[in-house]
């Protein structure tokens, strides 16, 4: 099952916020910000959706982006 259905049909996250950060009404895996959005809110944005697939539907998400601080290090996005 695609993760974008899920997201939009089974979870009805489809426009989802965090303050300036956003799932993309037309493509719910697209997390999309708004001019003045943070690093913060976007992953914490990302880090609530996914928390609440797992609790919901048992679903661990894996993501494929990875976040780097300014140190080139890579932020975890586990919630």
């Amino acid at each position: 099952m695609p993760l974008a259905w899920l997201l939009a049909r089974a979870l009805s996250l489809k426009g989802r916020r965090e303050e300036n950060a956003f799932l993309w009404e037309m493509q719910p895996l697209v997390v999309a910000a708004e001019r003045g959005a943070t690093s913060a809110e976007v992953i914490t944005l990302a880090q609530s959706i996914m928390k609440d697939v797992q609790n919901i539907l048992g679903i661990t998400i894996v993501p494929e982006v990875r976040i780097l601080n300014q140190r080139g290090e890579i932020i975890s996005l586990s919630p």
